[in-house]
């Protein structure tokens, strides 16, 4: 065991074992290049919306008396839990992945040598991963899903929406790892919210 006392003996470790940092400073560095440039970048794209509930959700003025006001908490509902809940919702979400899953499949095919690379890597990289699910499927690990339900899984992972307390605007964050499409999903999100608001 070597004790380490001061630089002295520090950079008598770092010229016993000199081939074994320099080989770990490369590796470091090959991972960094690789993660930054191989590793999808992922893009946000938000909107505010401003929702208006019904009178029957409203909250009740305070009176004002000669004595002292005192402000009872309201125990009523958050009436935007319920919009955001709505705006969650598996059937938006639902129609939102039929609509990006028809866009896509009639998107045009990019050309050139990287996006021909690209997409016969992503191709053979589907169908691993399709493979690896059907046997899970006839083991009786994995529920069989419609690519519907599983998109639309995924879009809900990568969809936020907040609001502050007391606020009736919602803040509504969608990423993805390109700019065009995570603004398109977040624009169909909301019009079939809005659609949805409306029909209810």
């Amino acid at each position: 065991m070597i004790n380490i006392r001061s630089l002295r003996d520090l950079l008598r470790l770092f010229f016993i074992f000199k081939h074994e940092v320099r080989i770990t400073v490369m590796l470091t560095f090959i991972v960094i290049v690789l993660g930054a440039f191989l590793l999808p970048n992922r893009y946000e794209s938000t909107a505010l919306l401003l929702v208006k509930p019904g009178r029957d959700s409203s909250t009740v003025p305070i009176e004002f008396a000669d004595r002292q006001a005192i402000v009872i908490p309201s125990a009523q509902r958050d009436p935007i839990l319920d919009e955001e809940r709505m705006l969650t919702g598996r059937p938006i979400m639902r129609i939102v992945a039929e609509k990006y899953l028809a866009e896509l499949s009639n998107a045009a095919v990019e050309e050139g040598f990287f996006a021909k690379v690209k997409n016969i890597f992503q191709d053979t990289l589907a169908s691993v991963v399709n493979v690896m699910r059907g046997a899970l499927q006839l083991v009786g690990l994995v529920e069989k899903r419609s690519p519907e339900e599983r998109l639309a899984e995924d879009l809900g992972k990568n969809f936020k929406v907040s609001h502050e307390p007391g606020s009736t605007v919602m803040e509504l964050t969608f990423s993805w790892n390109d700019p065009a499409v995570a603004r398109q999903v977040l624009e169909t999100w909301i019009e079939q919210y809005e659609q949805e608001r409306t029909r209810v």
